[in-house]
């Protein structure tokens, strides 16, 4: 195990079950989704990358958890998600339940496409 998995992996022990367990099935959504991610920690979060760009990170805030995309991943989904409490680039919910696990799935594939598709018009250039 990598010191960057053990570091996500301490980060998860110091919550309370709830949202371990939570925040544990949005890491394995994650990874399942894109096995290609890079797991880390910056600013305190367990981030993931996907081919050197950020694919996504979450936290455990005072008063919720927070899942953290990219504006331009989230922009059109918004419309699904106005259950919850977004911000410009997080969204934020109490419990996985309130979590649309389906569409952060689409999400994080349509942040992967994104992705391919910004390297690719990089290595155009």
């Amino acid at each position: 195990m990598t010191e960057k998995i053990e570091e996500v992996e301490r980060y998860l022990e110091k919550l309370d079950p709830q949202r371990r367990s939570a925040l544990a099935q949005v890491r394995s959504l994650i990874l399942e989704t894109v096995p290609e991610a890079v797991e880390t920690m910056k600013y305190r979060m367990p981030t993931y990358n996907y081919r050197e760009a950020v694919l996504c990170a979450f936290a455990s805030q005072k008063h919720y958890m927070s899942l953290y995309v990219e504006p331009r991943n989230l922009d059109p989904h918004r419309t699904q998600l106005q259950e919850l409490d977004l911000g410009k680039s997080c969204i934020r919910f109490r419990s996985l339940e309130q979590l649309p696990l389906r569409l952060l799935r689409t999400i994080l594939e349509e942040t992967v496409q994104a992705i391919d598709a910004d390297r690719f018009h990089q290595m155009e250039k």
